[in-house]
């Protein structure tokens, strides 16, 4: 076995790592005892007990390799024994070290075996735990490769006797191709690609009886165009969807790079980045960084603003946009540094003032779209009729569905959410494919009345299209703030209502009906909101309020709706007048209840005035009041004093300490930015009374750190630098992994302690791979460890992957447990508040 062999170190299974992690912490304990030895000059201890456990480890693993030959194909049969007679021959390496050792501690060739035994038995299991894993892989392509093989056939398929032989064939092939790639997702550590492999095995599943329905269309109508095209998107789909999954299994990613799933470009990657610059003005500047940041916020509301469905909401963007244009050109002319301060806040209010506007304008697309018609089903049944507007519906049917993904985009750019925002993107696809394929299924049913195939092939392509319809749009919704919903709705009712009283006036009952139809229709997505919401919340009093809201909507708007009818038959009776007015004040009052029960606020006491409740300023109140809390100004600045004044003097305590950053070499390379970014995160908080932002701290700068020993690591061997490095590699990997577990047991606390099932589940969803990434994170540090310079370039990929996988997810995880804080057990949100405190800075970090 070559001491230069160069370790090849996949942890993508759970699987692998339940076997590995156990090798990896013994390696490492003994390149840690070589180590210490060798810089202490002193004799290694006897490692007798330690052989003996790992020569047992190893037969049992052997053991388990061959016995897998039995059900394996040629090629396992033939790696399989290599591979077990490497790790045998590494166990024979280690006794051989042993023995040196216990009869000279000192013995230096002893030691240089003792290291190569290290390497060894990391390389040797990992080469019978990959070459079983690849058997496995081998087992799902040779059946994908099958399915692909009939699929190329199918189109030759000319009469229902063949089309019997060809599903029988396929189906056994698609029953075990989705049993396997079940159990594969089960075992994939890489949850981006475990979700890609679920998603193109549930497309098979619905795919199927697309197929079957399609070809026998087909069959029976070979000479409509109609029908060649659903067959043939048909099975191109079925055929995607195996060569996704073919590919997934076949990947060679181990980690799973959340934080590069949202697109970097993207608004809010922008927009945060922006912020965080400019928060941290005083440490210094990167103008041309800053400069695109600026820029695409600009953009995005530029673009925000030319599509957005409200003219008046329109201009506001713009002038927002303005307003941050002007501070830009503004902080780029400042030459005295002592001004650059309060020029960098003044442009970071007004980005974050645009941002409120560009949520605001967004989520007003999204209650409009929520609230158009089913055009689906319109279009199925204008097909079943076989009337003449089938053009007219289908392209009202297109007009919708291209509004929904527009809207959808908006949205996702406005979130760093990414597992939801690549739901987003794959729905989006399969939507718009399916929205062409209803369209032609919609066609062919309308030009084939008679053809039952035809029929039931619409039926199943308009089930597919409404249920990726429906899987988008709540989505959407479960991304959008349903606190802004409800004032968004407010400001659109207060214009319905206003048209509906002059309307009413003139005794124009048309106008009366068309403006009260919207009302109704922005109530309904508020009480449907209110829904999600009550069905969301694990909270009794939080949803004995919203639904008491709701059942005051429900009950108001028929009122509304009798007094202007009345009053349109009688413009001049004053009692009618004021009968109208009451009504509406009661609707406006139900809303403004909403609003308060979603926020979990209590209603004020005394009901306001006609002239207080002007829920046109409903928007600008919450704007401002989202404004002050994103900049540190929310709360009462007197009564907060004292605690603010608290948190300060623990803040620069604990900042006292100097810095990994902060230090003469401060480290560089990619482990670096990623654990930096993570530190930009946490200064946006106050530590004090917050043990998540206290932890996520030490962890940026142990990954600083570990950034730093890399780096170390790649100079020449025996250097000063390196003396006892691999030591401190494998104590920093396992004080960050120590660090991952607290962090995640605070944040089980706060998912437990949160009402919001959502936001619960998001924070399960981190905790469960935190624990994952820091064990690959000890094992990567192990392998590193154990290697010669010359050989460790996979290990240093793999360290970066890792850490910036991992600070991405602790990152994601501070920002949840602070959303969770906010929803808490009535019983327990004072013990909560008390033990936890999520306050920003106001000021800029120096």
């Amino acid at each position: 076995m070559s001491s230069e062999a160069k370790p090849k170190v996949r942890v993508h299974t759970h699987s692998i790592e339940k076997v590995l992690s156990p090798i990896a912490e013994q390696v490492a304990q003994l390149v840690v005892l070589e180590e210490r030895a060798r810089q202490l000059n002193a004799g290694i201890p006897d490692l007798t007990g330690a052989a003996e456990a790992i020569g047992m480890a190893i037969q049992n693993l052997v053991k388990v390799g061959r016995e897998s030959m039995g059900d394996g194909d040629e090629q396992l049969r033939t790696r399989m024994p290599a591979a077990c007679e490497q790790i045998q021959a590494a166990g024979k390496l280690f006794m051989d070290a042993t023995m040196k050792i216990n009869m000279d501690p000192f013995d230096a060739d002893g030691r240089q075996l003792l290291v190569q035994a290290a390497r060894g038995l990391l390389m040797g299991t990992t080469n019978v735990l990959m070459t079983y894993d690849a058997a496995e892989v081998r087992k799902i392509v040779k059946l994908g490769e099958n399915i692909i093989e009939h699929l190329a056939v199918s189109k030759n398929v000319e009469n229902l006797e063949q089309l019997v032989v060809l599903m029988r064939e396929i189906s056994r092939d698609l029953m075990g191709f989705a049993q396997l790639c079940d159990a594969r997702y089960q075992e994939l550590i890489n949850q981006t690609l475990a979700n890609k492999l679920l998603h193109a095995n549930e497309t098979l599943r619905k795919s199927s009886p697309l197929l079957v329905t399609s070809l026998r269309t087909f069959i029976q109508n070979s000479d409509n165009d109609q029908a060649r095209a659903a067959r043939d998107y048909t099975i191109e789909q079925v055929m995607n969807a195996t060569h996704d999954a073919i590919v997934v299994v076949t990947s060679d990613a181990v980690s799973d790079d959340h934080g590069a799933e949202v697109d970097q470009e993207v608004y809010v990657r922008k927009f945060e980045a922006a912020d965080v610059q400019l928060l941290a003005v005083d440490a210094g500047l990167n103008q041309e960084e800053l400069r695109g940041n600026i820029k695409a916020v600009i953009a995005h509301g530029n673009e925000v603003a030319q599509g957005c469905i409200n003219p008046p909401r329109a201009d506001v963007l713009r002038a927002a946009v303005e307003k941050v244009t002007a501070s830009w050109e503004a902080l780029q002319s400042t030459d005295n540094p002592a001004l650059l301060g309060s020029a960098a806040d003044q442009l970071r209010a007004d980005i974050q003032t645009l941002d409120q506007h560009i949520k605001t304008a967004v989520v007003e697309e999204v209650t409009a779209a929520m609230g158009e018609e089913p055009v689906a089903a319109n279009l199925k049944s204008a097909a079943a009729e076989g009337g003449a507007n089938l053009s007219e519906t289908i392209t009202a049917f297109d007009d919708m569905t291209a509004n929904l993904v527009r809207v959808s985009d908006h949205v996702a750019a406005m979130s760093l959410d990414s597992r939801r925002v690549k739901l987003i993107d794959e729905t989006q696809k399969q939507l718009k494919n399916c929205a062409v394929q209803l369209s032609n299924a919609a066609r062919l049913a309308h030009s084939e009345p008679d053809s039952q195939a035809a029929k039931e092939h619409l039926a199943l392509v308009h089930d597919a299209y409404q249920y990726r319809h429906n899987v988008l749009r709540a989505t959407v919704m479960g991304m959008v703030d349903p606190a802004r919903v409800i004032v968004v709705v407010e400001d659109r009712v207060q214009g319905d209502l206003m048209g509906a009283q002059k309307q009413a006036m003139r005794g124009n009952i048309d106008g009366v009906l068309q403006h009260f139809s919207s009302v109704e229709k922005q109530a309904a997505t508020v009480v449907s909101t209110a829904a999600v919401e009550v069905e969301n919340s694990k909270d009794d009093d939080f949803k004995r309020n919203v639904s008491s809201a709701a059942h005051s909507i429900n009950t108001a708007l028929p009122l509304v709706k009798r007094d202007l009818e009345i009053l349109c038959k009688n413009p001049e009776d004053k009692d009618a007048q004021a009968k109208s007015k009451h009504s509406e004040q009661g609707l406006k009052l139900a809303l403004e209840s909403m609003r308060c029960a979603l926020a979990g606020e209590e209603m004020p006491s005394d009901t306001p005035s006609e002239a207080d409740l002007d829920i046109s300023m409903a928007v600008t109140n919450f704007q401002q009041r989202q404004l002050a809390a994103e900049l540190g100004e929310d709360g009462d600045a007197s009564a907060a004093e004292e605690a603010d004044a608290a948190d300060a003097s623990a803040d620069a305590s604990a900042e006292a300490q100097e810095s990994v950053f902060d230090s003469k070499q401060p480290p560089t390379g990619p482990i670096a930015v990623a654990a930096l970014s993570l530190k930009r995160e946490t200064d946006r908080w106050r530590s004090a009374n917050n043990p998540v932002i206290a932890t996520a701290k030490k962890m940026a700068e142990q990954m600083a750190t570990m950034a730093k020993l890399s780096n170390i690591s790649k100079g020449s061997a025996g250097s000063d630098d390196e003396q006892g490095s691999k030591g401190n590699m494998i104590a920093t990997a396992r004080g960050i992994a120590e660090q991952a577990h607290g962090i995640r047991k605070q944040a089980l606390e706060a998912a437990t302690n949160c009402t919001d099932k959502r936001l619960a589940a998001d924070l399960h969803y981190l905790c469960e791979r935190l624990p994952t990434i820091a064990t690959q994170l000890k094992i990567i540090a192990s392998v590193k460890a154990a290697s010669i310079s010359s050989a460790s370039s996979e290990a240093d990929a793999m360290l970066v992957k890792n850490a910036q996988n991992l600070m991405d997810t602790v990152q994601q995880t501070v920002r949840a447990c602070e959303a969770a804080s906010i929803k808490t057990m009535s019983k327990t949100a004072g013990v909560v508040s008390a033990a936890i405190r999520w306050k920003r800075k106001a000021r800029r970090t120096t």
